[in-house]
This record gives C-alpha cells, structure tokens and sequence, in this order.
C-alpha cells in the first residue's frame, strides 16, 4: 500500500480518530486479480480490528477492472477507563464517523459492502471482555448504514484471516507490512478488509484466491 496523506479526524479528549489515506494495487493482494480485469462493478470490503483501546479500520474501494483500488485506513484510539455501555457506545461513533468521512454513498457499491471484523482468539483469555464491547460497538455501526441486504458482516477468528492472507496462522498484518507510516491497528485492520476480498474472488470465481 502507498500511504498519500494523514489526518486528524477527530481529537476531542474522549476520542482520537486518524485517517491515512493512499492506494493498493491488485498485485499487493493476488494473483486471483486478472480474473476480476474482466469483471465490472464496484464493491467496498471494510476491515475491522476491534480493541478496548486501539482499534483499526480499514476500507478498500473495490472498482473492478481498475488496477489500482482507493485505502482508508482508520486508527481509533478511546480511553482505557470505560464501562462497558460507553465504550460501545463511543466504538460506534467512532466507526460511525470513520465510515461518514469515506463520503461513499450505497448507489456507488452495488455489488456489496463486505466487513470483516476480527472475531476472539483462541487461548487468549485475557482483555476479551472489552475486545467483545468494541466489536459489538463496530458491528451495530456497520447496521446502522441502513442500506439492507448491501451489508454483508461476518466475524472470523485471526489465525482463520492470517491463515488465507498471508499463508500461516503466525503472521500478522502489521508485522509482515511494517510501516513507520501507519498505526500497526490499522494494518491488522487491512489484513481483514483482504480476507473479505479474497472470500469475494473465491465465491465468484471459485478456486484458490
């Protein structure tokens, strides 16, 4: 991904929004692509990494046919303090704004909006309780789009998304892309916007994305 610019969008004290904006190419995510060259329509796949925290969003929008597809990349980071009612509540402004600032309109995405949203880890037992408040926050924003059966919202362990991004359960987005450039939620974010992609090329054209 080529990073194009950075900005605040948010800084009030309660929350801290950052967007970084820039392109991705088709051969950063496959070689599945050169089926979809001959496939028309626009489709956006948003990538969610919950945390009590630090949570990152990523949308990539999908113009087939087109080489190079536009990225937004969200870091959100809330306060640690939270009860449970309020950082749902502010995960979902959060989100809600990051998805208002993209300025998409459901007309322009006809095939769908496809989001991925890292679902609990296996083992992991510490810190799920907040990671499960925050994806619970995200996903009721991604409903409250209004658009019907356009959103299409699945949940899916890490080591699942790891495993058909990258090729084994031990890599991770931010580590594999390791950029001074970007937050390292929002590249985990990325990792889950890819997999939704590549769920997409499979579904429709079958075979090994």
């Amino acid at each position: 991904m080529n990073v194009g610019s950075v900005q605040d969008l948010d800084d009030t004290g309660d929350v801290s929004i950052t967007l970084y904006s820039g392109v991705v190419y088709h051969r950063f995510i496959g070689s599945a692509f050169g089926s979809l060259s001959k496939y028309s329509g626009r489709a956006l796949f948003v990538g969610i990494d919950p945390g009590g925290v630090n949570s990152g969003i990523a949308m990539v929008a999908a113009h087939f046919g087109d080489p190079v597809w536009a990225v937004n990349l969200f870091q959100i980071k809330l306060p640690s303090n939270l009860n449970p009612v309020r950082r749902i509540d502010l995960t979902r402004e959060s989100v809600g704004r990051c998805l208002q600032s993209a300025h998409f309109r459901p007309a322009d995405y006809r095939q769908g909006i496809f989001t991925t949203v890292e679902y609990a880890a296996h083992g992991m037992p510490f810190g799920q309780v907040a990671l499960a408040e925050a994806r619970v926050g995200a996903i009721i924003a991604m409903q409250d789009l209004g658009f019907g059966d356009l959103v299409h919202i699945v949940t899916v362990p890490p080591m699942t998304i790891r495993k058909e991004v990258f090729g084994s359960g031990l890599c991770v987005g931010h580590v594999v892309w390791k950029s001074s450039e970007v937050q390292p939620d929002c590249l985990d974010g990325l990792a889950n916007a890819l997999f939704g992609i590549r769920m997409f090329i499979k579904s429709h054209f079958g075979g090994s994305s």
